[in-house]
């Protein structure tokens, strides 16, 4: 297949740019996916669980599932109600009823690394050409651990999607995250993912940010929940600069003051060490949880 075709694998990959829609999708057209991070509840309310890539009902058919979701690859039926077969994944993913899509975008090299996790926490699955960099950024839609662990034995194989689960740190996912306790954080920045289940991180009023929905990072075969991070910009050891920038929008948006979380092992594609802003109570405790997480300043200085 070529690396053109590969690195259009996901309806999802230019999501930020994506306006919202009022209309759902149907199966057997473009889907008119909508970002969660851009768009906006007129209540102002968080969302609670994300269903849309939770698409295998319960007697699916000849169609089949991988996972939680329901294969489109395999079956003339239509998708579920409000998801739809891409046309380069074969699986029906889709929105939740508030049109809402859970995605990922990262970029870890250079001084200013960026971009945002699945506020579900949960794996998200990306083109194999990607490379987690500015030019190639990891990107694609979330979906459940269930259906990251079925993709490689998946019968019938799959013809046309190469693609792998990823975690926060664009680390692969081989297997589920260790069992765990969801310990009770206050504040917005709380525990998610893993142990904690599939409710999305909240919302907050961004401020001088134009992102409003926090992202569930640090979920991995080593760790068993994650927290809510803030932003669109990741902290980086190389700029303490944008760091401190970064993490002025954290605290008018969180109302408390901020840290970088640091996770171990660090991407392949990071240029230097590089972190997610989050609430410096959450983050203390998180690194307090576990050893492969830590807690930095602007300044790159351990707290």
């Amino acid at each position: 297949m070529p690396s053109t075709k590969i690195a259009a694998l996901f309806l999802l990959t230019a999501l930020s740019a994506c306006p919202r829609s009022s209309q759902h999708p149907d199966a057997g057209t473009d889907m008119a996916v909508v970002d969660m991070h851009d768009a906006a509840n007129a209540e102002g309310d968080a969302f609670n669980i994300y269903p849309g890539s939770d698409t295998c009902p319960a007697s699916p058919g000849d169609c089949g599932c991988i996972g939680t979701a329901r294969r489109c690859d395999t079956c003339d039926d239509r998708c579920p109600e409000f998801s739809a077969c891409s046309g380069d994944v074969p699986l029906c993913l889709g929105q939740d009823g508030d049109d809402f899509t859970d995605t990922c975008r990262l970029a870890f090299d250079g001084e200013d690394p960026g971009g945002w996790f699945c506020a579900s926490g949960r794996p998200c699955l990306v083109s194999d050409v990607t490379t987690g960099t500015v030019e190639v950024p990891f990107t694609g839609p979330c979906v459940s651990v269930a259906t990251c662990l079925e993709l490689a034995t998946a019968d019938p194989e799959p013809e046309y999607l190469t693609a792998t689960c990823r975690w926060s740190m664009g680390e692969p996912v081989d297997g589920p995250p260790p069992p765990s306790e969801c310990p009770s954080l206050e504040g917005p920045a709380s525990a998610c993912g893993g142990a904690c289940g599939d409710t999305l991180c909240p919302e907050v009023d961004a401020g001088l940010s134009s992102r409003d929905q926090l992202s569930c990072v640090g979920v991995s075969g080593g760790r068993g929940y994650g927290v809510c991070s803030f932003g669109r910009e990741l902290c980086s050891e190389l700029s303490a600069s944008g760091n401190s920038a970064t993490l002025v929008e954290c605290e008018a948006a969180l109302g408390e003051n901020c840290a970088c979380l640091v996770l171990d092992p660090q991407p392949d594609a990071a240029s230097g060490e590089v972190g997610f802003p989050t609430g410096r109570s959450t983050c203390l405790a998180y690194a307090g949880a576990f050893d492969s997480a830590r807690c930095v300043s602007a300044l790159w200085t351990s707290l």
